[in-house]
């Protein structure tokens, strides 16, 4: 899995004071499996989407297969993106509400991978782009997973 973007709205006036601001960091977002779009989320706030999964990272250990089931605001519809671990196949289920392709399934750690992939990505782009580091609007526990 592949989780790109496309950086459309950035607070420039305003991040810099009010950390809040950084909701409204925005784009599309993209996840690819097989090099295939399967998902796409138009005029999305990236750090809480960032946020959720992280969060849900968090919460794992290497023993450990919780389920990841992200909502929002932004849509009625939900699950946006969920992850639920099937025990007899030892994958997760990713699915969507708004999924494109059939459900596919992946291991925990190319799921994590993907998290951090697109974590690293967005916060190498908003840094080349505006000077300012996610890191101001990341919960400090992210320190704690490896991020």
């Amino acid at each position: 899995m592949n989780i790109k973007f496309d950086l459309e709205k950035f607070p420039t006036d305003t991040i810099r004071k009010y950390a809040a601001e950084s909701y409204f960091i925005e784009g599309t977002i993209i996840i690819q499996q097989n090099n295939k779009e399967v998902l796409l989320l138009p005029e999305w706030p990236f750090i809480e989407f960032l946020v959720a999964l992280l969060n849900w990272k968090r919460s794992l250990t290497e023993n450990t297969f919780s389920n990841f089931y992200y909502v929002s605001m932004e849509a009625e519809e939900e699950p946006i993106l969920s992850f639920t671990y099937r025990k007899n196949l030892k994958l997760y289920e990713v699915n969507s509400c708004w999924l494109e392709s059939d459900i596919f399934f992946l291991s925990k750690n190319e799921i994590l991978d993907s998290i951090e992939d697109f974590y690293h990505n967005l916060k190498k782009e908003v840094l080349n782009k505006y000077q300012y580091s996610i890191d101001n609007c990341i919960p400090e526990w992210s320190n704690e997973i490896g991020i």
